[in-house]
C-alpha cells in the first residue's frame, strides 16, 4: 500500500469516520481503526475496506453470482485435490 494513500485514508477517517464505517456513532470500530493505525496494521485492513466498498456498489444479483462462482471454484479445487491424493 502506498504511504500517500495510507495517510490520505487515515486523515480522512479521523475527520469523518462515519462514512467509512457506515454506522454513525460506532465507537468500537473507530477505536479498532485507531488502534491498528497506532501499530501500523492499517495497511492490512485497507484492502478489505476497499473491497467492501467496491462490493457494496455492485447490484445484489451480481454480488451473489460472484460469491457462487467463488464457492464453486473452491469446491472444484478441493475435489481435485482429494482425487490427486487417492491412488
Amino acid at each position: 500500500m502506498p504511504v500517500k494513500f495510507r495517510n490520505w485514508f487515515i486523515d480522512s477517517f479521523k475527520k469523518h469516520p462515519e462514512p467509512y464505517i457506515g454506522i454513525a456513532g460506532s465507537n468500537v470500530l473507530k477505536r479498532i481503526i485507531k488502534f491498528l493505525d497506532r501499530f501500523g496494521f492499517v495497511t492490512i485492513f485497507l484492502p478489505f475496506v476497499l473491497l467492501a466498498i467496491c462490493l457494496a456498489m455492485l447490484p445484489d444479483y451480481l454480488l451473489w453470482l460472484i460469491l457462487i462462482a467463488i464457492f464453486a471454484h473452491l469446491a472444484v479445487s478441493v475435489i481435485k485435490l482429494f482425487k490427486k491424493k487417492s491412488p
